[in-house]
């Protein structure tokens, strides 16, 4: 399945800890005609699903709003691995979606960094 992982800017406190355009990532899946957004707030994962003509549309516009988008696929695999223990953020929650084990990936720019060594697509 074809995903976008957007990088952006958040005016929260530990913005200050983080590089700049890398304060949060959400994720946002694409179907024939759908578009998903998942995003990890908090204590929870906001659910967005809307409908649309053409993906690339969808494209376009993630490219206009965001200046930090990847494009990753999503695996579909099965696994008995278990997931690294740690503290359930935003980065966490995407690593997770896309299949990502590695617990030293702890912020949106080392998650953005991994991807493009990788080039998990």
């Amino acid at each position: 399945m074809k995903a976008f992982l957007v990088y952006e800017e958040t005016d929260r406190w530990w913005r200050v800890l983080l590089k700049a355009q890398f304060h949060h990532v959400s994720i946002v899946l694409m179907t024939e005609h759908n578009y998903i957004v998942l995003n990890s707030r908090g204590a929870g994962v906001d659910v967005f699903i809307q409908g649309c003509e053409s993906t690339d549309d969808v494209e376009k516009r993630l490219y206009g709003l965001y200046t930090g988008i990847q494009e990753v696929s999503i695996p579909t695999f099965k696994t008995n691995e278990d997931v690294p223990m740690g503290l359930f953020t935003c980065v966490e929650f995407v690593k997770r979606v896309v299949g990502i084990r590695n617990r030293w990936i702890q912020t949106p720019s080392q998650l953005y960094n991994y991807i493009q060594k990788r080039r998990i697509t």
